[in-house]
């Protein structure tokens, strides 16, 4: 069950903050798992955003991970970022662990500021 917000419906943002700077150009479309073809969204390639910590309401989401449709510019290490658009986010578990985990997809991201 995947759950889709926007981010003007909601006024706790879900923030992204990156451990290291991330060169938005350098990422490659995310892959289907066990596959090289790229991993679609309802119908669109999506790009993973790495060595990032999630954060809901001041909350860390330890086990979070966040694809967006757009690739973003150039991020900065530890600046934190706000999704943007549209977000669905979809709670899965591991076979072995049972842990629940959030993959969450957005259109794009910018600085809370709005710039980029």
């Amino acid at each position: 069950m995947a759950i889709a917000i926007h981010t003007s419906a909601t006024s706790t943002p879900i923030e992204v903050i990156p451990l290291a700077d991330i060169d938005g150009d350098s990422l490659k479309p995310a892959t289907a798992f066990g596959s090289e073809e790229p991993k679609l969204v309802d119908g669109r390639p999506v790009f993973s955003l790495p060595s990032i910590v999630v954060r809901m309401g001041g909350e860390v989401l330890k086990t979070a991970s966040v694809k967006v449709f757009t690739k973003p510019g150039k991020l900065t290490a530890l600046q934190p970022v706000a999704l943007t658009g549209s977000l669905t986010i979809t709670p899965w578990t591991t076979r072995d662990s049972g842990t629940v985990r959030l993959s969450i997809v957005a259109d794009g991201i910018a600085s809370p500021k709005g710039d980029r």
